[in-house]
C-alpha cells in the first residue's frame, strides 16, 4: 500500500503545482504582464496532459494562446503610439526653437496621454516647465514693453529739446531737457546723464546771455518791459502755488524754472536762485510722482488683465498678477486692498490645489485605481467646500465609491479562493476526500462569482474526480476486507475473486502497481485452493 500512496502523494503534488501556476498566471496579468502570465498557462497544460486530464489542458493552452495574441496587440498598440508620440515631440522641438513655450508645452501634455507611465510622467513636467517658460516670456516681455515706453518717451523728450532750441525756445528745451535728464536716469544711462546736464548748463548760459541781449536792446530801444515782465511773474507765482497745492509737483517744477528766468529778466539774480533751489530740491519729488504715476498705470494694466482670466481656467496666472498687484500697491502705500488680494491668491492656489487633485485622480481612475481616485476626488470635495462652491464631486465620488467596492469584493472572493484551495490540498493529505470536494467546490462557485468560468470549471472537475476516486477506493478497500475475511474462512476461490475484483478498481484510478499486487495474490490464493 505504500507504492499506492506514493503514487498518489506525487498525483496531488502535480496538482497543487497545476493550481500554483494558474494562480501565478492570473497574478502576471493583472499586473498587465500578458507574455508572463502565457507562459504559466502553458506550464499548467503541460503537467495536466502527464496527468491525463485533457480538458484543463486543452483550456489552459487555449488560455495562453490568448495571452500572446492579447501581448501582440498591445505591442502593436504601443509601437504606434510610440511613433505618434515621437512626431509629437518633433513638433514640440520645432514650436520650443522659435520661442513657442505654450504651444510646445500642450503638445507634451498631449503625448504624456498617450505615453506608457514612465515617460508620461516626464512629458508631464517637460509641460508644467514650459508654460513656466510661458508665463516668465511673458513677464519678461511686459517689463521690456515698460522699458520700451519709457525709451520712446526719451527719444521723443530729446527731439522736444532739439526743436526747440532749433526754434530759438530755449526756455522750452531747458524745460525739456530736465525731464529728459529724469527718464535717462530711470533707464540707467549714467552717461547720457551727464552729457545733457553739461547741455542743459551751456544752454542755461545761453539763456541768460540773450535775456542779457534783449534787456540791452531794449535800453538802447527806449522802453522798459519791466511792467509786463511782473505782471507774468506775478501770475507764474499764482499758478506755482495752484499747482503745490495740487500736489502737482511736476508743474510746480516747471514753473519754478520760469519764476527762475522772469526773476533774472527783473534784474534780481538772487531771486532766481532761490527759485531755481527750490525747483531742485523738487526733483526727487517729480521722481516719486512719475513713479506713482507708472504704478498706478500698471496698477490699472493688472487689473483690465485680472477681469479678462477665469479662475478655473487662468489660474496661476492669476496668482502671478495678483502676487504683482500687492506689490504695486505696497509701493504706493495703499494697504487696505492688500488682505483682500492675499485672500484672492489664498483661493486661486486652493482652486489650483483642487484643480492639481482632479486631473491626478481622473489619472488613477484611468489606471484602474479606483480607491486613489475615490481619495483624491474626496480632498478635492473637502476644497470644494472651503471655497464655497458648489462642485463637490458627488457623482464621480458614488461611481469610484461603487467600483472600489467591487474590486475590495473581488479581493476578498480571490482570498476566500485561495483559503478553500488551501484547505483542499491540506485535506487531500489528510485523506479527507469528502471535505477537500467540499472545499473545490467552494473554490469553484468564488470563480463563478469572479466571472473565471473555465477556472470554476476546472476546480468542479476536480471536485468530481476526487469524488469519484474516493467511491473507488471506498469499494476497493471493502473487496480487500472481504478477500482477507474469504482466506480466514479458508474460501480461497471466493478470496481471489475479491483480489482481482480490488485490482480492477485500482486499474480505474491509476494504481497500476498497486493492481499488478492484487492480481498476483489471486492467483496465489487460487492455486493454495487447488492444494487443500
Amino acid at each position: 500500500m505504500s507504492d499506492k500512496l506514493n503514487e498518489k502523494l506525487d498525483k496531488i503534488e502535480k496538482t497543487k503545482e497545476v493550481r500554483s501556476l494558474v494562480i501565478k498566471a492570473l497574478g502576471a496579468y493583472k499586473r498587465g504582464n500578458l507574455d508572463e502570465s502565457a507562459m504559466y498557462y502553458e506550464k499548467a497544460a503541460k503537467i495536466s496532459e502527464k496527468l491525463g486530464h485533457d480538458d484543463l489542458a486543452r483550456a489552459y493552452r487555449k488560455k495562453s494562446k490568448g495571452m500572446k495574441d492579447k501581448d501582440k496587440k498591445i505591442e502593436k498598440k504601443l509601437d504606434e503610439k510610440e511613433k505618434q508620440s515621437i512626431d509629437m515631440l518633433k513638433e514640440a522641438d520645432e514650436l520650443i526653437e522659435k520661442g513657442k513655450f505654450g504651444k510646445a508645452a500642450e503638445i507634451f501634455e498631449e503625448a504624456a496621454s498617450i505615453a506608457p507611465q514612465d515617460r508620461a510622467i516626464e512629458y508631464k513636467r517637460e509641460a508644467n516647465e514650459l508654460f513656466k517658460k510661458e508665463k516668465e516670456m511673458q513677464i519678461l516681455k511686459e517689463n521690456v514693453k515698460r522699458k520700451t515706453e519709457s525709451k520712446d518717451q526719451y527719444l521723443g523728450t530729446l527731439d522736444m529739446v532739439k526743436s526747440s532750441v532749433k526754434e530759438g525756445k530755449i526756455d522750452n528745451a531747458i524745460h525739456y531737457i530736465e525731464k529728459a535728464i529724469a527718464i535717462a536716469k530711470e533707464l540707467g544711462k549714467d552717461e547720457e546723464v551727464e552729457q545733457l546736464r553739461s547741455q542743459a548748463k551751456e544752454l542755461k548760459k545761453r539763456q541768460i546771455k540773450e535775456k542779457e541781449e534783449e534787456k540791452e536792446y531794449k535800453k538802447k530801444r527806449g522802453y522798459s518791459e519791466r511792467g509786463e515782465i511782473v505782471e507774468v511773474y506775478t501770475e507764474t507765482l499764482s499758478k506755482l502755488k495752484n499747482a503745490l497745492s495740487a500736489k502737482d509737483y511736476q508743474k510746480a517744477f516747471d514753473l519754478y524754472i520760469e519764476a527762475a528766468n522772469l526773476a533774472l529778466q527783473m534784474g534780481e539774480p538772487d531771486r532766481a536762485e532761490l527759485f531755481r533751489t527750490k525747483a531742485e530740491e523738487l526733483k526727487e519729488e517729480v521722481v516719486k510722482q512719475q513713479e506713482i504715476t507708472k504704478l498706478n498705470k500698471r496698477r490699472k494694466e493688472l487689473k483690465d488683465k485680472i477681469d479678462k482670466l477665469d479662475e478655473k481656467k487662468n489660474t496661476d496666472e492669476l496668482i502671478l498678477y495678483y502676487t504683482e498687484l500687492i506689490g504695486a500697491l505696497a509701493e504706493l502705500g495703499e494697504t487696505e486692498n492688500i488682505k483682500k488680494y492675499d485672500k484672492k491668491i489664498e483661493k486661486l492656489k486652493l482652486i489650483s490645489e483642487r484643480s492639481k487633485l482632479e486631473k491626478e485622480a481622473k489619472e488613477a481612475a484611468d489606471e484602474k485605481n479606483f480607491e486613489r481616485a475615490l481619495s483624491l476626488f474626496r480632498k478635492a470635495a473637502k476644497i470644494s467646500v472651503e471655497l464655497n462652491d458648489e462642485t463637490n464631486y458627488s457623482d464621480k465620488i458614488q461611481e469610484l465609491k461603487e467600483k472600489s467596492e467591487k474590486v475590495t469584493s473581488q479581493r476578498n472572493l480571490i482570498d476566500k479562493r485561495s483559503v478553500a484551495v488551501a484547505n483542499a490540498k491540506r485535506l487531500l493529505e489528510e485523506n479527507k476526500y469528502e471535505e477537500a470536494v467540499e472545499q473545490y467546490n467552494i473554490a469553484a462557485k468564488n470563480s463563478d462569482e469572479l466571472g473565471d468560468k473555465e477556472i470554476a470549471q476546472s476546480y468542479r472537475e476536480t471536485a468530481r474526480r476526487l469524488d469519484k476516486d474516493r467511491e473507488i477506493i471506498t469499494e476497493k478497500e471493502k473487496f480487500i476486507r472481504d478477500a482477507e475475511k474469504a482466506i480466514k474462512e479458508k474460501n480461497y476461490q471466493l478470496a481471489s475473486d475479491y483480489f482481482n475484483q480490488a485490482a480492477k478498481f485500482c486499474e480505474k484510478i491509476s494504481e497500476i502497481e498497486e493492481a499488478e499486487k492484487f492480481k498476483k495474490k489471486a492467483e496465489i490464493i487460487l492455486e493454495l485452493s487447488k492444494i487443500e
